[in-house]
C-alpha cells in the first residue's frame, strides 16, 4: 500500500513538472508572437509615415511647379502709339441702313489715324461721337471672314506683354465687339494662334469700356492684329494699344 502511494505521488510530481514545462513554452511562444506582431505593426506605421511624407513632398513639388497663376509682366510704353494700321472696310450705309459700297462710311476713322492717336472716347460718347470708327457684321469683310480686324504695324519686331482696346457699349445706341482676339506676326501674313482674348463686359451704366489683356510671358512680332467678333451688328472702336515690357 505504501509503495502504491509512493508511486502515485511520484507520478503526480512528474505530471506537474511536465505541465509547467509545457505552460512555459506556450507563454514564451505567446510572448514571442506578441513581440513579432508589435514589431510588424511598428514597421507598418513607419512605412505609412514615410509614404505620407513622400505624398506631402509630391504635393509641395506640384504646387511649386504649377505656373497656371503666373503673374502678368509689368508693362512699359504703348508702342502702338502713332503707328500706322490697316482695317477691314468700315461700314458704308445707305438710307435704308444697309451696306452700299457707293455710300459714305457711316462712322469714319478720321483719315486712318484715330485708333492709335492715344485719345480715348470721352465719357458719355454716344454712337455718333467722332471718337468712334464703325464696323458692322453685315460688311463684306465680316461676312467673308467671320470677323473684322485692325492690324497695327509696329515698324520693327518688338516684345509685347499687354494689349488694350477702347470700345463702345450697347448703351451708346450701337455697341462694341463682344470678343477681341489678338494675334502677333513677324510678316503680317502668318498669324498662328491668338496670344490673348479680351471679352467685353458691356455695362449698362457706361457708354465706353477700356479693356486689357496682360501676359505672363512676352511675345514678339512686328504686326499686331485685333480681330473683332459680335453676334449683333455695330462694333464701335476708339483706340487699340500695345505695350512693351517695362524697362
Amino acid at each position: 500500500m505504501k509503495k502504491l502511494s509512493l508511486i502515485l505521488a511520484l507520478m503526480l510530481v512528474l505530471s506537474c513538472a511536465l505541465f509547467a514545462a509545457c505552460g512555459g513554452d506556450e507563454e514564451s511562444s505567446a510572448a514571442d508572437s506578441s513581440a513579432a506582431s508589435s514589431e510588424a505593426a511598428s514597421s507598418d506605421v513607419e512605412s505609412s509615415e514615410a509614404s505620407s511624407e513622400a505624398a506631402s513632398s509630391d504635393v509641395e513639388s506640384s504646387e511649386v511647379s504649377d505656373d497656371s497663376s503666373a503673374p502678368a509682366l509689368d508693362a512699359g510704353d504703348n508702342i502702338a502709339s502713332g503707328k500706322a494700321y490697316t482695317t477691314s472696310e468700315l461700314f458704308r450705309q445707305d438710307d435704308s441702313w444697309q451696306w452700299n459700297p457707293d455710300s459714305p462710311i457711316a462712322y469714319p476713322d478720321e483719315d486712318g489715324k484715330s485708333m492709335t492717336d492715344g485719345i480715348l472716347a470721352p465719357e458719355g460718347a454716344s454712337y455718333d461721337n467722332a471718337a468712334w470708327a464703325g464696323f458692322h457684321s453685315q460688311g463684306p469683310d465680316y461676312l467673308a471672314n467671320g470677323y473684322d480686324n485692325i492690324t497695327v504695324d509696329l515698324g520693327a519686331s518688338s516684345d509685347m506683354v499687354k494689349f488694350a482696346v477702347n470700345i463702345a457699349t450697347t448703351a451708346t445706341g450701337a455697341g462694341g465687339p463682344q470678343t477681341v482676339e489678338i494675334y502677333v506676326s513677324a510678316d503680317g501674313e502668318n498669324w498662328g494662334d491668338a496670344v490673348a482674348t479680351i471679352t467685353a463686359l458691356n455695362p449698362a451704366d457706361a457708354m465706353t469700356e477700356y479693356l486689357t489683356a496682360e501676359l505672363s510671358e512676352a511675345v514678339s512680332g512686328q504686326y499686331v492684329q485685333f480681330r473683332l467678333y459680335t453676334t449683333g451688328y455695330w462694333m464701335h472702336i476708339a483706340e487699340v494699344e500695345v505695350y512693351a515690357p517695362a524697362a
